[in-house]
């Protein structure tokens, strides 16, 4: 092992992701260069220029790091796919913090800091976002009064649809309506 490839471990730098692999003796796993598992230490490291090098020597695939799935982009990415994925298909239910992390078997602190780190967005505002986005296709696309369509798009009142619509939107439901019918 070179000092340059021990700084990549170290530092976790993903530029070097795919030069090489390092395997650890005492895990008997194999690791990207930005893996972010506890750091090895160095007298139980084998680097290896292929990951089937490392295979074949006997170390397995690291579960956290998965230098096998190549375009696998992280747990923690991985996670919050799947937090959106559960809200699009659930946006009209009312639900908590805690029956999504449930859905997702997760722990509900962890769950909503990974949302964040990796979208930049609370569960929540999320939530309100693909609401307002289902809205914004009902008030463009039918007849349906702003009421039913805050209904339809999950929201219990109509005041609560309002506010949160104005908060993404700078306009009302009906202004935003308005707009579009006069642009036609």
């Amino acid at each position: 092992m070179t000092k340059e490839q021990w700084k990549a471990i170290e530092s976790r730098d993903a530029a070097y992701d795919g030069q090489f692999y390092y395997a650890v003796k005492s895990s008997k796993s194999i690791c990207k260069p930005s893996c972010t598992a506890r750091k090895p230490v160095p007298e139980n490291v084998i680097i290896f220029s292929a990951l089937e090098d490392g295979i074949e020597a006997g170390f397995h695939p690291c579960s956290r790091c998965r230098p096998d799935l190549p375009d696998w982009q992280g747990a923690k990415r991985e996670l919050a796919a799947r937090a959106e994925e559960y809200i699009r298909a659930h946006y009209t239910d009312k639900f908590s913090l805690d029956q999504i992390a449930d859905a997702l078997f997760v722990n509900k602190i962890y769950l909503s800091k990974c949302f964040k780190a990796i979208t930049g967005d609370t569960l929540l505002h999320f939530h309100n976002k693909v609401r307002c986005e289902k809205a914004c296709e009902l008030l463009t696309g039918s007849e349906l009064s702003v009421e039913v369509i805050g209904r339809k798009a999950g929201f219990a009142t109509s005041s609560h649809f309002a506010k949160v619509f104005r908060s993404l939107y700078n306009c009302s439901p009906t202004e935003y309506k308005k707009k579009f019918l006069s642009e036609l």
